[in-house]
């Protein structure tokens, strides 16, 4: 487990903020030790499939998946306690 656990929560917003803003952490660091934990929100535009492929080449990054419901866990939440 990493020391440093670096968590966003994403919905909706892939290209607009998720690809960027993970583009800029993997592309302005080199090999500390950290973790990328993306929390996405039951998003509709394709982020699940792209953040689980991702997470398949970057060995940094973990992804909580899950639908946004009135039960349970937010994946936020859940991407913490993670």
């Amino acid at each position: 487990m990493s020391e440093t656990s670096i968590i966003l929560v994403a919905y909706n917003n892939l290209y607009e903020a998720t690809v960027a803003c993970l583009d800029g952490i993997f592309r302005r660091t080199g090999n500390e030790d950290y973790e990328v934990i993306v929390a996405d929100r039951n998003s509709s535009v394709g982020s699940p499939g792209f953040l689980t492929e991702l997470a398949g080449r970057e060995s940094r990054l973990r992804c909580v998946l899950k639908e946004n419901s009135a039960y349970g866990t937010l994946p936020d939440i859940q991407g913490i306690r993670e």
